[in-house]
């Protein structure tokens, strides 16, 4: 079990992927194994690949999205990474390198990618992003290798297109969101208001 706070948290559930605990007042936190999102830049940086995924959580309508996904596939495989930050990034970059090959069909070698960020969910969640960025990559010859309920279509879009997509409500998952936008507004894509 991770050292996740002050004393007095025991254990109330453990799944496949969530382990939860609750304190002596009732108040419950959630931990899942981390996930990653990748930015993947065009050859000459004008443009990045999009997800666009039909969720569940979204209904009927696509939702574009950094391809991603998880870096263990339980909690019992990510508990051994808990106290090896070093093998922790590793698993990130492996996990990255993976989820790129299956959602965007390109292949990107572990030690390209650049670390941008590691963002928490927040609140009484635990479920950190690995974000990072690929600009050294090619195309695989056979494409997407999607799992078969997966419905994913890839787009390259220009990142002026992408600030649009993301405040037109489009891009869904907000920490993403608020991750990508701080990326283009670092490329000069979108000014930052100062006070």
């Amino acid at each position: 079990m991770p050292d996740t706070g002050p004393k007095g948290w025991s254990e109330t559930f453990s799944g496949s992927l969530f382990l939860v605990e609750q304190n002596e007042k009732g108040w419950e936190h959630a931990h899942r194994p981390p996930g990653t999102r990748t930015i993947i830049l065009s050859q000459d940086g004008s443009a990045i690949l999009l997800t666009k995924e039909v969720r569940d959580e979204h209904g009927d309508e696509p939702d574009y999205r950094l391809p991603g996904g998880k870096v263990a596939d339980s909690w019992s495989d990510f508990e051994s990474l808990l106290e090896d930050p070093a093998a922790l990034e590793q698993a990130a970059r492996a996990g990255a390198v993976l989820e790129v090959r299956e959602e965007a069909g390109v292949v990107v070698e572990p030690e390209s990618l650049e670390l941008l960020d590691v963002r928490p969910s927040g609140g009484k969640v635990t479920w950190d992003l690995h974000y990072f960025i690929a600009t050294d990559w090619h195309e695989h010859p056979e494409g997407q290798d999607l799992e078969e309920d997966e419905v994913i279509s890839t787009e390259w879009v220009n990142l002026s297109r992408a600030v649009e997509l993301i405040l037109t409500d489009r891009f869904k998952e907000d920490r993403t969101a608020a991750v990508l936008l701080r990326f283009l507004a670092e490329r000069g894509v979108i000014g930052i208001i100062e006070e």
